[in-house]
């Protein structure tokens, strides 16, 4: 999930259990933020929150992830 607020973006990234030794949030927020203007995120694997302020590169960084999942 995406968000703006005060002309920054928010990414946070759910994983559910059964997919949890598949895919790491973390890891694939970090992708998402690297995109949008963030150095970083964190939190667990199956959850995990990061920043940034490149707006315009939301869809960017969503199909990035999303590439990365397929």
């Amino acid at each position: 999930a995406y968000t703006i607020i005060d002309k920054k973006v928010g990414i946070a990234v759910g994983i559910t259990s059964d997919l949890t030794k598949k895919y790491n949030a973390v890891e694939l927020v970090k992708l998402g933020s690297s995109i949008i203007g963030g150095s970083g995120g964190g939190g667990r694997n199956d959850f995990a929150q990061a920043g940034g302020k490149e707006i315009t590169k939301i869809k960017k960084s969503f199909n990035n992830i999303i590439e990365t999942i397929k």
